[in-house]
């Protein structure tokens, strides 16, 4: 059976789409508008904060910030989802920022642990895509820029770091790990750079965050972790060690327009900060093995992961990002496809 005479598919196909007689035109124009609404419909938001009754999305490092006020969010209480036309003329985090810039992966923080503003912050450390990258100063002399480690730099790059920063020793630039991979922790090397050492089974020996996938450098006695491991969550607190803490809170209800899920999964959430104002008396940080728990107890994520984005108001829920509103059904056309030309080929 071929895609056209599919009448599963019809209405995935833009073409046999408008020639049906499956749906009226009004349903068609409908059907249409909602589409293109929600068309490139991932924000790319980590965070949203909230402007008067809607919301501003807060993009990852690598994008310029817009704060115009046509661009803001608003969550439907009816669909318990962003509105259609939230995500047709909300931000969507579609500004990069400068050449090296967008490279950036985290942000400076004030004294009380919130990122700083973008004019007055800086980068403080990169994400590596496929290649090198290390926090330095670039040719033109801005510092804090993410650079990329090539073959004229006759630097040695530190083995088994996601990303490096420079430092200076005796009057030299020298690189030095900021981000360990996987399965390593930080040590220093006989020149006091930190470097990358294989974990062993004993974490206290190895001086490391436990189920922390990039551990950091020491930060004047405690141990910090950039991002933890699925399954895990970070969660930082102002004068304590970073903890990697089980990432499943079960709650006894659930969302509003999500009644099927009842334990929620913040692995796709880099960070949840504990000393924010937010928890009080009325509203503590619960950890995740309390019980029980209502969604209203549920802590704030405040930075998604990379490659991930907000799906609620609340920043109760970290999503992977899409590409688009019809990726799902343009996938499902082409493993259709695929399958048909299979089937005529077989013996």
């Amino acid at each position: 059976m071929g895609l056209g005479s599919d009448p599963n598919v019809v209405a995935l196909d833009d073409n046999a789409f408008l020639n049906s007689d499956l749906y009226t035109a009004d349903e068609k124009a409908l059907i249409q508008s909602t589409a293109s609404a929600y068309d490139d419909s991932s924000s790319g938001c980590i965070h949203f904060e909230q402007v008067g009754s809607h919301y501003r999305c807060k993009c990852d490092f690598s994008r310029l910030p817009e704060t115009s006020p046509e661009n803001l969010y608003e969550w439907s209480t009816t669909i318990h989802r962003w509105t259609p036309t939230s995500k047709a003329d909300g931000y969507k985090c579609g500004n990069y920022r400068p050449r090296e810039e967008r490279f950036c992966m985290d942000w400076s923080k004030a004294a009380d642990g919130t990122y700083e503003d973008y004019a007055t912050g800086h980068c403080t450390g990169c994400k590596s895509r496929n290649t090198n990258m290390y926090l330095g100063t670039n040719l033109q002399g801005d510092t804090h820029s993410c650079i990329r480690h090539d073959y004229y730099d006759t630097r040695t790059f530190p083995a088994n770091c996601y990303s490096a920063k420079e430092k200076d020793v005796a009057g030299v630039q020298e690189l030095e790990c900021e981000y360990c991979d996987n399965g390593f922790h930080m040590t220093q090397d006989a020149n006091g750079l930190q470097i990358c050492t294989a974990n062993t089974a004993d974490v206290a020996t190895d001086n490391r965050v436990d189920h922390c996938q990039m551990n950091m450098g020491d930060d004047g006695g405690l141990l910090r972790c950039f991002q933890c491991n699925t399954g895990y969550v970070l969660v930082q607190e102002n004068g304590v060690n970073d903890v990697c803490m089980s990432a499943v809170w079960t709650t006894t209800d659930h969302f509003p327009g999500d009644y099927e899920y009842f334990d929620h999964d913040y692995s796709n959430c880099r960070r949840l900060w504990k000393s924010h104002s937010r928890y009080d008396g009325a509203y503590p940080f619960v950890d995740s093995s309390t019980t029980p728990l209502t969604v209203s107890q549920l802590p704030v994520c405040e930075q998604c992961k990379y490659g991930y984005e907000q799906g609620r108001y609340d920043n109760k829920k970290c999503q992977r990002a899409q590409l688009s509103f019809r990726d799902t059904n343009e996938k499902e056309l082409v493993s259709r496809k695929t399958d048909t030309d299979f089937q005529t080929i077989a013996p």
